[in-house]
């Protein structure tokens, strides 16, 4: 019977050592690179930073009945979209805001406009409203949406509305405050949709879990 030279053997055994390495070495890459959930602190609040072009953190947890705070930070030099919603469609190579849209019935919604210039827009809305400019609604429906300097106003009357969003310019921090409802249990997505969606497909997204 034969067998394997000593050659053979060491290149084997060389061979099957670099595979084991290399697979080794992209496990404890993906490791590190993959984000670790963050949470709502003990007042409910979480900071979510906007840059060019990523949320940190790009994974949140919250969980059903809770009173949460959402602290959105513009730090980058563009300005982004918050939005959030179950699935994201191409509509050809277009990366359209997901649907259906997460905030869509809760009515408890508060959006506070801490510094800068930023747009909320569909918030807390009843049912048939979502697409109407915002001339056509006359208002942000029932949530509660300061209005003043911080507040965008030029455009708005020709803009569409495609679920519940917030427009930030560089600088600018505003608070969305909700209680996450029952139904709201599961895995979403969010991401910023400007430009037609480039900021998204440049890796600005993230993901929204809430647990039961």
């Amino acid at each position: 019977m034969n067998r394997p030279g000593p050659v053979l053997f060491l290149l084997a055994v060389i061979f099957g050592g670099l595979l084991f390495a290399i697979l080794y070495a992209e496990t404890i890459a993906f490791a590190l690179q993959r984000p670790f959930a963050a949470r709502p602190g003990p007042d409910g609040e979480i900071e979510i930073v906007m840059e060019d072009f990523n949320f940190k953190p790009s994974v949140i947890r919250l969980k059903a009945g809770q009173r949460v705070r959402l602290r959105l930070r513009n730090e980058g030099r563009h300005t982004h979209e918050f939005m959030a919603g179950k699935e994201v469609k191409l509509e050809g190579d277009v990366s359209e805001p997901p649907e259906p849209d997460f905030f869509e019935g809760i009515m408890d919604v508060r959006v506070e406009v801490i510094r800068g210039s930023a747009m909320p827009m569909g918030f807390g809305e009843e049912e048939g409203m979502e697409g109407m400019g915002m001339g056509e609604m006359g208002g942000m429906g029932m949530a509660e949406v300061p209005t003043g300097p911080g507040i965008h106003a030029e455009g708005m009357e020709a803009m569409e509305v495609h679920g519940s969003m917030v427009m930030m310019d560089p600088m600018s921090e505003l608070v969305i405050e909700f209680t996450v409802p029952p139904d709201k249990v599961g895995t979403w997505i969010f991401g910023c949709f400007a430009e037609d969606g480039l900021h998204y497909d440049d890796g600005m997204r993230g993901i929204l879990i809430v647990e039961p």
